[in-house]
């Protein structure tokens, strides 16, 4: 007899084994399902968010904007593709002294605003309407330069004559450069400028990109993205933005925001 006991051989047995491989299959599945589940959520949740932020992003930098527009400026444009609210942005404004009603003038003493002249800047006067703005002969003249004035606290504005036939009621006057556009079309929201207004919208190619994400229909029905309330002496009007996001991803979600701008200059 062997001077070394016999050991005992121990092991596995086959049912053991493919038992062990189910228990193991179901675990898997089910920790596959767990993170998957926690991935469409980051997913989900990271879409959402950006969507919101577009959102947000759009109706503040328009909103911004069109508070500072000059008076009789805002003008809603449209074509086949596009939807458009156009205005311009007022640089600075001041206070004119004397009276230049039913004249033509050439310099203008105003209350000192600390101007320093830029070429191609523009002086408006009184712009109650569109006529008066983009019209065939706007309240709107070229400057040419802005000195210290000959009274202490105001300045000497020169600029190309211009016939003012109506005195504006609180004798405001406005330095603006050109316009500017939010355009819509479906699928984008865009900033135009540095272009001459004609009447129509400008070319959608040519403008900075703000929204991928903006909807101007929604489900077959044409969406108003922007709508403008008449001028008066007393403000200058309202701007009625419908905004409606959509991301591509996810049909069935929609974020509308609604937002009434007030345009805070007056003639």
């Amino acid at each position: 007899m062997s001077r070394f006991a016999e050991s005992k051989q121990q092991g596995f047995t086959l049912v053991e084994l493919v038992a062990v491989i189910v228990l193991l299959g179901f675990v898997g599945t089910a920790s596959v399902q767990f993170i998957r589940q926690g991935i469409e959520v980051y997913v989900d949740s990271a879409r959402r968010d950006n969507l919101q932020q577009q959102a947000r992003f759009a109706v503040e930098r328009v909103t911004r904007e069109l508070k500072n527009a000059l008076p009789g400026s805002v003008r809603i444009l449209s074509d086949a593709n596009n939807q458009c609210v156009e205005f311009m942005p007022v640089i600075a404004a001041t206070t004119y002294i004397d009276s230049i009603a039913n004249t033509t003038v050439g310099t203008l003493n105003v209350i000192d605003f600390n101007y320093s002249y830029i070429s191609g800047d523009r002086l408006a006067i009184y712009t109650f309407d569109n006529a008066s703005v983009y019209g065939g002969t706007p309240n709107i003249t070229e400057l040419t330069a802005a000195a210290n004035g000959a009274v202490a606290n105001t300045q000497l504005l020169s600029f190309d004559n211009i016939t003012i036939n109506n005195e504006s009621p609180t004798r405001r006057a406005y330095i603006v450069a050109g316009a500017v556009s939010f355009c819509a079309s479906d699928g984008e929201l865009r900033r135009h400028s540095g272009y001459t207004p004609n009447g129509n919208p400008p070319t959608p190619a040519d403008g900075i990109p703000i929204s991928d994400a903006l909807r101007v229909e929604d489900t077959g029905a044409a969406i108003t993205v922007f709508d403008f309330s008449f001028d008066s002496l007393q403000r200058a009007g309202t701007v009625l933005l419908d905004f409606r996001f959509h991301d591509s991803s996810a049909t069935d979600e929609w974020l509308k925001m609604d937002q009434t701008v007030f345009v805070r200059n007056v003639p």
